[in-house]
């Protein structure tokens, strides 16, 4: 009798889970096929633009115009993907985000000549305009739909944003295994699979596009409806009008300064300083990324369970600012492994912003709300390069200002503490609706609001169905 009660329990987890699994596996598979090519790019690059040489200037141009023109791109078209997204379904949005990764390592698979490296920049910029505006919104957006209870939303974008760590993970492990002509045709091919999933596989999550029948009505939207039919006037009037998105707005922004301050920081201190090579940075990736793995499929939804969704925001700000700390003030070779430690809570960071955002809008909007959410903090990308590359030069050169090599780092950490600053303002989260209390919104039932006012921050958050066994 026993055996068949733990049968009935375990089916049941099962059935909550299977919704979410196309989603999961294409999104696994998608990054370990986009991940596989990072490492030998620079390498064709510099072997067809600057032949025979070491450094390339040329190349250093275009990765930075390559980084601006993608925040620039990824700023106007986030707010369009939310918007076909909520107004046309999750599933065709996702689809041309996976879609728009296939052509440009075909392109480099049938040739690395010189016209065909410029169509492929092209393409890849193109690409990672559509993945910086779509991939983690979208993902988000069918979250929320797939689980409308709050109870088992984080928990399921905790294990989201996982697939796409270890993802990122095994696709550098294939990396080092396979031969650098083979990994375009290996890239364009698991890429290639992924669109096939969620085609065939992948049901539409939208409630106005799926044949669910779900209560929409008890969330509050963060963007209200009107009458505008305009997408930018509607983000703007969001943003104006809702203290708590401004909040989050904010909060993304100077996370995302922090991550480009990394990407475009990180490396070149640790080869200058601590003249770390290929395989240093090999082990120092995938440390990186078994550690983000651990928390965000395991940590993330533990916490979110005991703290509440917006204390584990606070701790993981908080636990990102160190971290990047560590790395600004290294004094030695293995101090960086230890500040790999704290990524732990920098993991958590995306994952704890989707789903505070998700929890203040309504099913309908979820795709407008996280576009807005990416159009805003991809403005650091814009302003991260243009600021922090002449500061990095400087600082690593032989004769800086003064001796701190780090300095840049620093500023990327005293971003992530200025995000823990803004984040403390949030407001509490209902237990029971879900939603955000918005004062500017709910300006009825004012006794119902101070009531919730004084519950607790958390929801009870089962994480059980998403960790079987």
């Amino acid at each position: 009798m026993g055996d068949m009660q733990y049968y009935k329990v375990m089916k049941e987890k099962f059935k909550t889970v299977s919704p979410l699994a196309p989603l999961l596996c294409a999104l696994f598979v998608n990054m370990a096929g986009f991940s596989s090519v990072l490492p030998s790019v620079p390498d064709v690059l510099i072997s067809v633009i600057c032949p025979g040489r070491l450094e390339c200037n040329q190349l250093i141009f275009l990765s930075g115009l390559q980084t601006t023109l993608t925040g620039i791109g990824a700023m106007v078209v986030a707010p369009i993907l939310g918007w076909l997204s909520d107004d046309y379904g999750r599933k065709p949005a996702f689809l041309l985000v996976l879609i728009s990764s296939i052509p440009p390592p075909l392109l480099l698979a049938y040739s690395s000549g010189k016209m065909f490296l410029y169509m492929w920049w092209v393409l890849q910029l193109f690409a990672y305009i559509l993945r910086e505006a779509g991939l983690g919104a979208t993902t988000f957006a069918m979250v929320a739909d797939i689980f409308p209870d709050p109870r088992k939303r984080a928990p399921a974008i905790g294990i989201a944003m996982s697939m796409i760590s270890i993802g990122m993970l095994m696709g550098t492990l294939c990396a080092r295994v396979l031969r650098t002509e083979q990994l375009f045709i290996f890239s364009a091919v698991l890429q290639i699979i992924s669109a096939a999933i969620v085609k065939v596989f992948l049901t539409e999550s939208h409630p106005n596009r799926a044949s669910s029948h779900r209560d929409i009505e008890k969330l509050t939207p963060l963007i209200s409806k009107g009458e505008s039919k305009s997408i930018i006037l509607e983000t703007i009037g969001a943003l104006r009008n809702n203290k708590q998105l401004r909040i989050m707005a904010a909060v993304a922004l100077m996370v995302n300064l922090t991550e480009t301050t990394l990407e475009s920081t990180l490396f070149l201190y640790l080869k200058a300083v601590f003249s770390f090579g290929k395989d240093q940075f090999a082990q120092f990736n995938i440390f990186i990324g078994i550690v983000g793995f651990v928390s965000q499929m395991v940590a993330y939804p533990i916490l979110a369970n005991s703290i509440g969704e917006r204390k584990v925001l606070w701790l993981a700000l908080l636990g990102g600012a160190v971290n990047v700390y560590v790395y600004a003030f290294a004094w030695a070779d293995w101090v960086p492994y230890l500040g790999c430690g704290f990524v732990i809570f920098y993991s958590m960071i995306p994952a704890a912003i989707g789903t505070v955002v998700s929890r203040g809008a309504t099913q309908e909007q979820q795709g407008k709300v996280q576009g807005l959410i990416v159009s805003v903090r991809t403005v650091a990308f814009i302003l991260g390069p243009i600021a922090l590359t002449p500061l990095t030069a400087m600082f690593l050169s032989e004769d800086p200002p003064f001796h701190a090599p780090g300095f840049t780092l620093m500023i990327g950490g005293t971003a992530m503490v200025l995000a823990f600053l803004l984040a403390l303002r949030l407001p509490e989260l209902s237990a029971s609706s879900g939603d955000l209390i918005v004062d500017e919104i709910i300006t009825s039932s004012s006794e119902e609001v101070k009531q919730t006012r004084g519950k607790e921050d958390h929801v009870s958050i089962d994480p059980l169905p998403f960790m079987i066994g």
